[in-house]
């Protein structure tokens, strides 16, 4: 079993034996280079014109130099100057004691063009004026400033936070693809403009094909084509993403290269298990979908362009009239109201309420809570809408720290299988699920169904893919983004 069962999703969604294979053979690779740590100082030291492997303040080796031979829980120096384009593998860092790479103190060091092939690495503080590729496991981008390029996630368990997007000329500002387990937080997106018709289309933040994705705490502007947008990829699926406490217009002011853009576009019909909660979009359209399972609950919304979404206790203060006329029928429920809200300084993208009166709604019961905290970490509130609840007026609510439960139940690890198989599994949280999805090889198969049973269910073809013998887990995700992966169950493929 591999990610690329033929899972009947209405569009092909193959992925290739190959690329798992690819994928298996990096971690195994990484396995083996655990195996043998070298022997290095704590802290280490690169270069651009770094050479041998001394990798010392007096004779820095090169990047990829340094990074193979880090130790767990060493640091990387980079003195000053401009790197060439650099590809890092190896390493020796781990979970709990990354490898972390950082500007030595005081030194201007410029990184271009980045491809991280390693795993438990931290970029700290670095700049990057060109693409920078996450592909690893467990890897944190943190402080960093991306000046002029963008950055793409396509690893397991990322994180990044607290950086500097900005700049960028027909490139995302990042760019979420084939991963899996990712958090950005904390980030300033903006000013990705389109100046080449190359095909592309320049958001702040784009998302396909990955699964348990967070997006919170974000202030995302001026991106030509969207702030924030779910596309279709090459059509495996969006599984799971929760979008909460972010600041997040399109093109605030228009101009030739940055010509309108959404604040979100959210429609890709692929998606299961949106949470799109307490969040505010100012200029440009709220591009919402109806998916089965989304839930779009206490936001602000500046215009909203459809009609019949899944929105509850919110603020809208203008709609598509055309489409949906003069007066919008779910405001008139569901906690929902029409009303312009004042922001300190839209024009910045400084959405903080001026007037919290305005984001004031009469909440009613939602099935997923709201963010326990906002845009600043202050404590929200049940009756305020958007991304920022004024300090004092909130209250703290219990987190929910409670993981979810799951296992697979069929088939039975051991079995054999071939031609059309159901995979099933249980699943359970003491607050409630917002998707389960089964995952062979460290890829995502597809989204589960609850059945009338009770039990989480995906029916696959294997018809096209290899004999051999694959390790299959269920994960399942609550509303406040705790993941639990099941053991995983061995089946082989006849």
């Amino acid at each position: 079993m591999t990610s690329g069962w033929g899972i009947n999703h209405g569009r092909a969604r193959r992925r290739s034996f190959a690329a798992l294979t690819a994928v298996v053979g990096l971690v195994v690779a990484g396995v083996i280079a655990l195996a043998a740590p070298a022997a290095a100082a704590t802290t280490l030291y690169a270069s651009p014109t770094g050479t041998g492997s001394t990798c010392s303040s007096a004779a820095p080796c090169s990047l990829p130099t340094a990074v193979a031979a880090a130790p767990a829980g060493a640091t990387i120096q980079l003195t000053a100057g401009t790197y060439p384009a650099v590809t890092v593998k190896g390493g020796h860092g781990t979970a709990a004691a990354p490898v972390t790479i950082t500007p030595a103190s005081g030194a201007a060091a410029t990184l271009t063009t980045v491809t991280d092939q390693a795993n438990y690495l931290t970029w700290k503080g670095v700049l990057v004026t060109a693409a920078f590729y996450l592909t690893g496991t467990g890897d944190t981008v943190s402080g960093a400033h991306i000046d002029g390029g963008g950055l793409f996630v396509r690893g397991t368990d990322a994180t990044v936070t607290g950086s500097l997007f900005e700049n960028g000329s027909s490139i995302d500002g990042i760019q979420v693809g084939n991963a899996y387990g990712v958090t950005i937080a904390g980030n300033t997106v903006r000013n990705y403009n389109q100046s080449t018709n190359n095909g592309m289309h320049a958001d702040c933040i784009q998302i396909f094909d990955s699964a348990n994705v967070v997006v919170e705490r974000n202030n995302l502007s001026n991106c030509y084509n969207s702030g924030l947008i779910l596309s279709v990829g090459a059509g495996h699926g969006i599984y799971g993403v929760t979008i909460e406490d972010n600041f997040i217009s399109g093109c605030i002011t228009v101009t030739t290269l940055c010509g309108g853009g959404s604040a979100v576009d959210l429609r890709e019909a692929s998606t299961v298990g949106l949470v799109l909660r307490n969040n505010t979009l100012g200029a440009g359209a709220a591009r919402l979908g109806t998916q089965a399972g989304t839930v779009a609950d206490r936001n602000v919304i500046a215009y909203l362009s459809d009609c019949s979404v899944p929105l509850t206790n919110s603020v809208v203060a203008s709609w598509n009239t055309k489409l949906c006329g003069a007066t919008l029928p779910l405001l008139q429920t569901g906690g929902n109201k029409a009303g312009s809200v004042r922001f300190a300084n839209a024009a910045a993208n400084d959405l903080h309420l001026t007037a919290p009166a305005d984001a004031t709604v009469k909440a009613v019961a939602t099935t997923v809570p709201r963010a326990p905290t906002d845009v600043d970490g202050d404590a929200t509130s049940a009756t305020i809408a958007g991304a920022d609840t004024p300090k004092g007026t909130g209250a703290a609510t219990a987190a929910d720290t409670t993981a979810p439960k799951t296992a697979i139940t069929a088939p039975k690890s051991g079995s054999t299988v071939t031609g059309t198989v159901t995979l099933i599994a249980s699943a359970s949280d003491n607050v409630g699920l917002t998707d389960v999805i089964f995952r062979a090889g460290g890829a995502t198969l597809g989204p589960a169904t609850k059945a009338s049973d009770g039990s989480y269910r995906l029916t696959a073809s294997t018809a096209s893919f290899p004999k051999g013998t694959y390790s299959v887990t269920s994960v399942a995700r609550d509303a406040a983004g705790n993941v639990t992966t099941s053991a995983a169950a061995t089946l082989t493929l006849k």
